[in-house]
């Protein structure tokens, strides 16, 4: 081979080996912890779209029963940010842990009390004139066993039902268990009520069970919000900002998209996430049934006393009310130092 020849070998196998792109450098992952429900499948869906890797980021998402399973485990799965109900957010030990950063959603609508068909609880409702839409009273409902979750949203709405019937937690039997187990042992016969969220009250209602009460009966707000590690957060805020980023990004595509069209992928989301199939008529109603704020709300919700602080002083009140606690856990809950707008501030530079 000639001298000419050999130049003209070696620029070629310089442009090919130019052309090659190097090997991308491993994103850093980002560990969530999530339930199988709503606020889970806004993650899954960014997730499907490439848009945690598009914030410079890879998403790892870890499946829980409960919120308070979700906070309890925070220094067994050491988890950055995660999907969790209010209550657990504020009341269980390790949420000292935590930052409030935004809100998944609100689930008001998605949250209810379940009997059997032939329950004298559903005789009759509106017993109580302030809510017309009530099932229960005093007499159908004292010293029946009631199968909840302990520090949920379907706590503070099964707290709240008894109240409106004239009741306390004391007036009835409480048998605390997780959502899935307690579903079947409702459905085996076990217990007189059940305080359940959604996807979970879809299944109840496959079942045939009978709505006494939702949450929207009942007067109430439940917000679902976005969790940070609070020594993850502190040592890497912007990676907190690009899944806040890219959370938002996902909620805005859901809020723009018909639900007809967003049905199909969240039954694909509830099969692989949960492992049960879901009805695409049932997927459209979870997403509807669920309110989402857009990054401008979101930072008017979190402004000092804004609706976010008020909700967060009224539930830790009635935490207190309804709880026995130390004069020290009643001053850390109501120091409230763990909200904050850091994170949302910062998508809106």
């Amino acid at each position: 081979m000639n001298f000419k020849k050999i130049l003209t070998s070696v620029a070629s196998l310089a442009v090919i080996l130019t052309s090659v792109p190097a090997f991308a450098a491993e994103l850093p992952k980002l560990t969530s912890a999530w339930l199988g429900e709503f606020e889970t499948f806004v993650a899954w869906h960014a997730k499907n779209n490439g848009w945690d890797k598009e914030q410079g980021f890879e998403l790892s998402m870890i499946p829980f029963d409960s919120g308070k399973n979700i906070v309890e485990n925070l220094a067994a799965t050491n988890w950055s940010v995660a999907g969790c109900g209010a209550m657990p957010s504020l009341v269980e030990p390790l949420s000292d842990y935590v930052y409030i950063i935004g809100v998944a959603n609100d689930e008001s609508a998605s949250n209810a009390i379940y009997v059997r068909k032939d329950s004298p609880i559903m005789e009759k409702k509106g017993n109580n004139p302030s809510f017309p839409d009530v099932y229960g009273s005093t007499e159908t409902v004292a010293g029946k066993k009631i199968l909840y979750t302990k520090n949920t949203s379907g706590h503070y709405l099964l707290s709240n039902w008894l109240k409106i019937l004239g009741l306390t937690e004391k007036d009835v039997v409480l048998h605390e268990m997780e959502p899935t187990p307690a579903l079947s042992a409702f459905t085996g016969g076990d217990g007189d009520i059940i305080s359940l969220w959604a996807p979970f009250t879809f299944e109840a209602e496959e079942k045939g069970f009978q709505t006494a009460a939702k949450a929207l009966d009942c007067g109430l707000t439940q917000y679902i919000f976005l969790l940070a590690n609070k020594n993850f957060a502190d040592k890497n805020p912007a990676q907190v900002t690009a899944f806040l980023k890219m959370y938002l990004k996902a909620l805005e595509n859901i809020k723009n998209t018909d639900t007809a069209a967003l049905a199909k992928e969240y039954v694909k989301f509830y099969k692989e996430w949960t492992g049960n199939d879901l009805l695409e008529s049932h997927a459209e109603l979870d997403i509807q049934r669920h309110i989402v704020f857009l990054l401008d709300e979101q930072l008017e919700m979190f402004a000092p006393n804004g609706i976010i602080q008020r909700y967060v002083t009224d539930m830790i009140d009635y935490t207190i009310a309804h709880g026995e606690f130390t004069p020290r856990q009643i001053d850390r809950m109501k120091a409230n130092s763990k909200i904050t707008d850091t994170f949302l501030k910062a998508l809106a530079k």
